[in-house]
């Protein structure tokens, strides 16, 4: 993949996990319940994935500034796969149900031969 390319799409993905960027990294101490359940609840909701694909996305731009477009790449797909389960996280059951349906028929309904 070329630098400008790859540049493009950490940038892109940056930009969509911008709120992810401001969460915490998802730590807590041994004992602290509440933290714990703090970052469950976070894993559980993608918002700590959320907050990784940006990570991935920033190393990834940093990895191009010092000219590892491998290294840069591997954060790439890292963010995509993060991202993609952060979306997948606050997707309904139901939601993903009607993606495997085919949409009604639209417009008007077409006039049969009964003479009309």
């Amino acid at each position: 993949m070329d630098e400008n390319s790859l540049r493009s799409q950490l940038t892109l993905i940056l930009k969509k996990t911008a709120d992810g960027g401001k969460l915490s990294g998802g730590g807590f101490w041994v004992g602290d319940t509440a933290g714990e359940r703090r970052v469950l609840d976070d894993l559980q909701s993608g918002r700590l994935q959320l907050h990784h694909a940006n990570s991935s996305a920033s190393g990834g731009l940093r990895a191009l500034e010092q000219g590892d477009v491998e290294i840069a790449e591997a954060f790439l797909t890292n963010a995509i796969w993060l991202y993609i389960e952060a979306l997948e996280k606050s997707v309904r059951p139901s939601d993903r149900l009607d993606l495997g349906k085919q949409t009604k028929r639209r417009g008007r309904h077409r006039k049969t031969d009964t003479g009309h």
